[in-house]
């Protein structure tokens, strides 16, 4: 499971001086490739560096959010701190643009610091994968071994599969079969131990000090560049997540301590908030998600009666899983294309950009639609129930192509994910593996009245209908009437539906079926 993808001989007798080449895996427990690196280390007597390469202009292409890349920056912050004080490794903080001109200046650091070896753990998306391709040849014509180990997943692609070898396309026989592997044999932890190796206090002081000054300047180029956030999803993700994994394994703890038993249910209702918030430090590898699964796991054994709770969460991360797996199976994906190409193409998919921009900014006169875009656009989150919601009023009610509302939703998200987003949003359009039928269409009216019973969250994203009543929210007929230049609650300045969902949804399903 976590053998070397790709692996040369060492053809010198320099000592043994390994890197860890630091990407979405933003820790020091249970890190594969770094265990290995010290594993390694000290066998041989020799020494571990790290580094991490900033990509800007590659952040910029992949759409990734100007709060994720200061969620990334402060976590390695910590993590440079982290990494020099208990484990005596350097982690130097290489500037570059994107993934090409990174392999170059990881070549030049490998060599100005006679490196023997780089391990890394595997990215499965397309440009990640040519990138580490390309660093194998250019590595390899050095004479340095690169070595890259599975990580990301619970269980790694291709590990999964049918009787016949294939990748499952619908997510529960998917689920079982992941169950039965895992329960058969548990995922295993990776230690880091410890080096006969320190690092000086006076080099860990010029180094965050340039990595702040890096940051500083990086954040302010990339939001003038992205130009899609505001400063107060900044300040709020500043200030909600904390970074670093200790702050990672508190909100676990937390979780499984408090609100893991009431999930099942809890988990629809934005205003309970009752997920565990460990999104995007996920994302950024921060923690991993085998320490989940084994502390879940754990939370299980301990509590069965909780079990349907514990058991969906788990279901969770190997949704996560799952969404890698496609992703390494079917790489088109990730260049645009939906899995069921041929419902894709059978649709007429809309591009209004004045509709779009309404979407987006929470002026659809949907209630639930526009508190959940507005609380996006101002905290860089949106529970999964409120994603599904938003996601289905934009391709089916608006059918608005998905691949736009994919790209806004990685460009706010704090917890953007490329693999997860994109099944996300292919699952609301109906375009991808084991996706919501058709017909199956969320009324954004009756959501709110199952999962914001008395419009708490709706209220509070959106205070100007602080004095409408939740029955009246939550029915479009008497939204409609009651905001109407007659209605009761004319003077509150809120726009009508721009759609009426009824109709919209037999547009939409007229849409899907047409030949």
């Amino acid at each position: 499971m976590n053998a070397s993808a790709t692996s040369f001989p060492v053809s010198d007798k320099k000592a043994s001086h390994y890197l860890h080449w630091f990407r979405r895996d933003l820790r020091t427990h249970d890190n594969t490739a770094l265990a290995h690196a010290v594993s390694q280390a000290r066998e041989s007597q020799g020494k571990v560096s790290a580094v991490f390469i900033l990509t800007p202009q590659q952040w910029l292409e992949h759409d990734m959010s100007l709060v994720q890349v200061d969620f990334i920056l402060r976590t390695l912050a910590v993590l440079q701190r982290d990494l020099a004080r208990q484990f005596g490794i350097k982690m130097h903080i290489l500037d570059s643009s994107d993934f090409v001109d990174g392999v170059n200046t990881l070549s030049d650091f490998c060599q100005s610091h006679d490196i023997t070896e780089v391990t890394a753990n595997i990215e499965y998306e397309v440009n990640e994968v040519a990138r580490d391709e390309l660093a194998t040849a250019t590595l390899h014509e050095l004479g340095i071994t690169f070595e890259r180990h599975h990580d990301q997943c619970i269980l790694p692609p291709d590990s999964v599969t049918t009787n016949d070898g294939n990748m499952y396309q619908v997510f529960t026989p998917f689920y079982k079969k992941w169950q039965s592997l895992l329960e058969t044999s548990p995922p295993k932890l990776h230690p880091l131990t410890l080096l006969k190796q320190k690092v000086d206090a006076d080099w860990l002081t010029d180094a965050q000090d340039r990595l702040d000054e890096l940051s500083q300047q990086v954040i302010k180029d990339y939001a003038i560049k992205q130009n899609c956030q505001t400063d107060e999803a900044l300040s709020y993700c500043r200030a909600n997540y904390r970074a670093g994994e200790t702050e990672a394994k508190h909100r676990l703890d937390q979780f499984i301590a408090d609100d893991i038993k009431q999930y099942d249910i809890a988990r629809d209702c934005p205003a309970d908030d009752a997920t565990s918030r460990l999104s995007a430090y996920l994302t950024i590898g921060a923690i991993s998600s085998r320490y989940c699964y084994l502390q879940a796991t754990r939370a299980l054994q301990a509590s069965p009666d909780n079990g349907k709770d514990i058991s969906r969460w788990i279901s969770e991360l190997a949704w996560r899983d799952f969404y890698r797996h496609v992703i390494a199976n079917r790489p088109d994906i990730i260049k645009g294309n939906a899995y069921k190409t041929d419902t894709d193409k059978r649709v007429n998919w809309a591009y209004d950009e004045a509709d779009f921009k309404r979407w987006c900014e929470g002026k659809t006169g949907v209630p639930l639609v526009d508190a959940a875009m507005r609380y996006l656009k101002e905290t860089g989150f949106m529970h999964n129930r409120l994603r599904m919601v938003t996601a289905m009023f934009l391709t089916k009610d608006l059918l608005i192509d998905w691949r736009w509302g994919e790209r806004y939703f990685m460009q706010t998200l704090i917890d953007g994910d490329f693999a997860s987003n994109n099944g996300g949003g292919q699952w609301s359009a109906s375009v991808g593996t084991d996706s919501a039928p058709y017909f199956r269409i969320m009324n954004p009216f009756s959501q709110a009245k199952s999962h914001d019973k008395n419009a708490f969250f709706i209220k509070t994203c959106l205070p100007e209908l602080k004095s409408i009543p939740s029955s009246v929210l939550h029915d479009e007929a008497k939204l409609r009437y009651a905001l109407s230049e007659t209605g009761k609650f004319a003077h509150v300045d809120y726009p009508l539906p721009m759609v009426d969902h009824k109709q919209a949804r037999q547009l939409a399903i007229a849409e899907f079926k047409a030949e």
